[in-house]
């Protein structure tokens, strides 16, 4: 997470995606062998 403010967060991500405006995204992280939900919002 480079930035959090408010409801905004600016994330830099190690692999690039292609996503519009408006799609709901989830972020997800391997924790001792099992992927847990970290985060969630929506492209602005």
């Amino acid at each position: 997470i480079l930035s959090a403010r408010d409801n905004i967060a600016d994330i830099k991500l190690k692999l690039p995606i292609c996503a519009e405006k408006g799609a709901r995204v989830a972020l997800s992280r391997r924790i001792s062998g099992r992927w847990r939900l970290i985060g969630y919002g929506i492209i602005q």
